[in-house]
């Protein structure tokens, strides 16, 4: 099932690889993402639970209208009770945290599944981290 992402709109369902006018990968940079969804308990048959997510975003796209660039975003949750949560769609721009890093926010839902979504908030680790000539 598709998301849609809640900073510009478009559907999260197309998450492929960037590529080059030469049809070659692009390299950019990526970031880690780590986070839990929120508790969810409103559906009939189920208790109050929440979900944790890992993974690494796509790498960085333009956009017009975004500060900075953004990134493509894709997970499955863990599973509780027999069921997980899938998400595709894009963080929101680059903030800036010093030092010439920065970080993503991302506020979005994951797909429905087991008759639920859960929210979330979560924020990228800084990219390249150890790396000194920044």
């Amino acid at each position: 099932m598709e998301t849609t992402n809640n900073v510009n709109g478009r559907s999260g369902g197309s998450c492929g690889c960037e590529k080059d006018h030469h049809g070659k990968k692009k390299h950019t940079h990526v970031h880690e993402l780590v986070g839990s969804v929120r508790i969810d308990g409103n559906c009939c048959d189920c208790e109050n639970h929440n979900h944790r997510f890992t993974t690494v975003t796509g790498e960085a796209e333009y956009k017009p209208g975004v500060h900075g660039h953004v990134h493509k975003v894709k997970f499955s949750t863990d599973t509780y009770d027999g069921h997980y949560h899938e998400f595709c769609g894009y963080t929101e721009g680059s903030t800036d945290v010093g030092c010439g890093r920065h970080v993503h926010l991302i506020k979005d839902e994951t797909e429905r599944s087991d008759r639920h979504d859960h929210c979330f908030i979560a924020a990228t680790l800084i990219e390249d981290p150890i790396n000194e000539e920044k």
